[in-house]
Order: structure tokens, then C-alpha cells, then sequence
């Protein structure tokens, strides 16, 4: 009787031997293989994101070739009102030495020039206001691309992690 409960404990520990080893292989191919496919997937991830990385920055540069023609456009309107604003300065002095005619001409002088100040006015503005909605559009690809690197690199380090464990 002994023998016998001897030879079915050491069967016993054989067999618990061989299901840890065959549990232990399982597993290890089982996270091979998921740390395969998750290379694979973060691959794709990474492709996919440098591929739209790729058209964002292609759309950040046109926006910025566009800033810079606004920006450029701006600085005109800039100038070209600062100019009227000064034309109109002078013609206000010397309306006030001027009698006659002279005044009347000047007050008409006067009048265009003020309309022509207040029309640059405007454009300066509405230019502004073109130029900070170039602006927001760069800042918002910008951010999506930093979205994509971000998750780019969230994948590659799931692929790491998941390799580490193999």
C-alpha cells in the first residue's frame, strides 16, 4: 500500500510538473503572439498618424504661406492708414490758417481724406481679423499633429510593454 501511494504521489507530481511546464509554454506563446500583433497594430497606428501628420503639415505650410501674404497686406493697410491719419492731421492745420475758397477745397481735401483713412481702417481690420483665423487654423493642426505623435507613441509603447513581457 505504500508503494502504491508513493508511486501515485510521485505520479502526481509528475503530472503537476508537466501541466506548469505545458501552462508555462501556453502562456508564452500566447503573449508571443500578442506581443506580434500588437507591434503589428502599433505599426499601423504609427503609419496611419505619420500619414496624417504628413497632410497636416502639407496644410500648415499653405496656412502659412497665406499668413505671410496677409501679414504682408496688413502691414500695408497698416501703413496706409497711418499715412491717412497723418494726411488728415494736416490738412485739419492748415484749414485752420486758410479762408475762402481755399477752405472749401481744403474742407473737401479733408472729407476724402478722413473716408480714405476710415476704408483703411477697416481693411486693417478685417485683415486682423483674417490673420487670427489663419492663426487659430495653424494652432489647431498644430495640435492635432501633436494628438497623432502622442498616440503614435501610446501604441509603440503598448508594443514595448507587451514585448517586455515575452
Amino acid at each position: 500500500v505504500t508503494e502504491k501511494i508513493k508511486a501515485s504521489q510521485k505520479a502526481q507530481t509528475e503530472n503537476s510538473k508537466t501541466s506548469t511546464e505545458l501552462q508555462i509554454s501556453y502562456y508564452q506563446s500566447l503573449f508571443n503572439n500578442i506581443a506580434v500583433y500588437a507591434e503589428i497594430a502599433a505599426q499601423a497606428i504609427t503609419s496611419v498618424t505619420d500619414t496624417l501628420n504628413m497632410g497636416l503639415q502639407a496644410a500648415i505650410d499653405s496656412l502659412n504661406e497665406q499668413l505671410d501674404v496677409i501679414n504682408e497686406n496688413y502691414d500695408k493697410a497698416k501703413e496706409k492708414r497711418e499715412q491717412y491719419a497723418q494726411d488728415v492731421e494736416d490738412v485739419e492745420s492748415r484749414l485752420q490758417n486758410v479762408t475762402g475758397a481755399t477752405a472749401d477745397a481744403l474742407r473737401d481735401q479733408l472729407q476724402n481724406t478722413m473716408h480714405a483713412r476710415d476704408e483703411a481702417a477697416r481693411e486693417e481690420q478685417r485683415l486682423q481679423k483674417e490673420k487670427e483665423k489663419k492663426e487659430a487654423e495653424i494652432a489647431k493642426k498644430e495640435k492635432a499633429m501633436k494628438r497623432n505623435d502622442l498616440i503614435g507613441k501610446i501604441a509603440m509603447g503598448i508594443a514595448n510593454t507587451a514585448q517586455g513581457i515575452t
